[in-house]
């Protein structure tokens, strides 16, 4: 059986100058990658979801809260960074792109430095530059999510973690920062908590000798840290009533989400066709996490939880679209990188060289590298078109982008700073790009109509409307979400006080492509 930890000769160390200065090489090599894999980046434009990130970003920027003045079911940190990025870069498009891409010009090399530890130079040289390519292979639609800006702190974590000689006990204050940096990670998105439950007993085993109360209490007390801070936020801006609200809609929106076993049979199915992708990835990520538990490698445990950790998190969510799965590579670059690396070592000092890792390797990387070459062949579409300034080849959801944009441009050319618009859809980038709220905290109307809503959703929204009607109502056909077995639109007409409000107050201007515009009568004032 394979190795599970190289020989001295086979493993760099840290000792001599070489060695370090040809580390440095290799960071300055992965940051060369990473910027150019990353910058077409910069252009892409925002899909649905971004609109999100990004109305409710710029509410805190200008004062507002989220959950208060802009509702979704995401948990807040997301909001923060896109908030920070616009006030770092500017309220646009490119901000939340390059302050990712920064992000991941500290996340790749400390990948490195990880893998590097556990398994030499080639695995830290494969895991980092496999991360970098893997999640620059990802369409706009994946990227400048929680999932991507998740990267820094978890990889973070582990290598303070794992960066540390397995003889030697861990100091508090790498124990305290790792625990600090996993609690913005579960800030950023709730089921990551999971991460730091996993992680707990191998923190507790470094902790030498026990019960080295004062290294455990920095643990726990560092994962508090911005939990508590965001909710005590929440709490003195008035928000705190309304982010709970959110947590109690997003529990009813796993629930729907895991009813009877689908969920298990769906999960399986994705987790197969995401492996047979990328099997280097997930057979090789697999075989290392399984044989670094068996030999009890610190690190190579270590990575093994985070694998462990972030699949149960994706399962406790329910859902698997193709972003959920994103929080993986991480991981499995490590271990994959590490497999690899030991795997090749195996190869080259064995007789006879011929097994079967030697037919096995070579077919998932071939297998790999074909996967990554189609993605790259769209990203390459992706920028062509970006150039030739067709963003028809982009969507934002259901809408093709160059429809959000005219729609945008239309309502921003007919309207004021302060007039509001309401889109009965899912698509808030229109907000973001006309630079028009809604008049309501429900800047589009899904948490209306699913079957969890709670009623008092309705009546707020209802009377907000009637309050201040928004200068022009936007219905958008076609749109919808998995859990409504209708289009939004048909919900409308399930809502007789709404329809007769809009009946009423609006008559219909215009339809830009999948989008009919109504416009507040003249009579009735805003």
């Amino acid at each position: 059986m394979m190795s599970t930890e190289l020989t001295a000769k086979h493993r760099d160390t840290d000792s001599s100058r070489p060695v370090r200065d040809r580390a440095w090489g290799d960071v300055a090599l992965l940051g060369v990658l990473t910027l150019v894999l990353g910058l077409p980046s910069l252009w892409f434009p925002f899909a649905r979801d971004h609109g999100y990130f990004a109305y409710i970003g710029h509410t805190i920027l200008t004062g507002g809260m989220p959950y208060r003045d802009g509702w979704d079911v995401t948990s807040p940190g997301v909001f923060l960074i896109y908030a920070w990025a616009f006030r770092l870069f500017g309220v646009s498009e490119l901000a939340p792109h390059l302050l990712e891409l920064l992000f991941m010009l500290v996340t790749v090399p400390l990948q490195y430095l990880v893998a590097r530890q556990a398994a030499g130079r080639g695995a830290g040289l494969v895991a980092a530059a496999g991360l970098a390519v893997c999640y620059y292979g990802l369409n706009a639609f994946n990227i400048a999510r929680l999932d991507g800006f998740g990267f820094l702190p978890a990889v973070g974590a582990v290598a303070l973690l794992g960066l540390r000689s397995p003889d030697r006990p861990l100091a508090w204050w790498r124990i305290g920062l790792a625990g600090l940096l996993l609690g913005g990670l579960a800030v950023l998105k709730y089921p990551y908590a999971l991460l730091f439950l996993a992680l707990t007993p191998l923190v507790v085993g470094r902790c030498r000798p026990l019960p080295c109360v004062g290294r455990i209490a920095a643990w726990g007390a560092g994962f508090a840290v911005l939990p508590l801070s965001t909710v005590l936020w929440l709490t003195v801006r008035g928000a705190r009533e309304a982010w709970l609200e959110s947590v109690a809609y997003g529990t009813g929106y796993s629930t729907a989400a895991r009813e009877g076993w689908h969920f298990v049979w769906e999960g399986l199915r994705r987790f197969g066709e995401e492996a047979g992708g990328q099997p280097l990835l997930y057979l090789g990520g697999l075989a290392a996490a399984l044989l670094a538990v068996k030999a009890g490698r610190p690190i190579g445990r270590l990575c093994a939880a985070w694998l462990l950790a972030v699949a149960l998190a994706i399962f406790a969510q329910g859902k698997y679209y193709n972003y959920h799965f994103v929080a993986l590579l991480a991981p499995l670059t490590a271990l994959a990188g590490m497999w690899l690396a030991e795997a090749w070592a195996e190869l080259r000092h064995r007789t006879p060289r011929w097994n079967a890792l030697t037919l096995l390797i070579p077919i998932i990387v071939i297998q790999n590298t074909a996967t990554l070459a189609i993605a790259y062949k769209e990203r390459l579409k992706d920028v062509r078109s970006l150039v030739g300034g067709d963003w028809g080849h982009f969507r934002a959801g259901t809408l093709p982008r160059d429809e959000v944009n005219e729609i945008s441009a239309y309502i921003k050319a007919r309207t004021t700073t302060d007039d509001t618009i309401y889109i009965w859809g899912a698509q808030a980038v229109i907000h973001f790009l006309s630079g028009r709220r809604s008049p309501s905290r429900f800047m589009t109307c899904e948490p209306l109509v699913v079957p969890w809503v709670p009623p008092h959703f309705r009546e707020e929204y209802l009377e907000a409307l009637r309050r201040a009607p928004p200068k022009y109502w936007l219905v958008t056909h076609g749109d919808g979400t998995p859990f409504l077995p209708q289009f939004y639109e048909y919900y409308l007409d399930e809502w007789p006080e709404l329809k007769q409000f809009v009946a009423k107050t609006y008559v219909w201007e215009t339809k830009i492509g999948q989008t009919d515009i109504y416009r507040r009568q003249p009579n009735l004032a805003s």
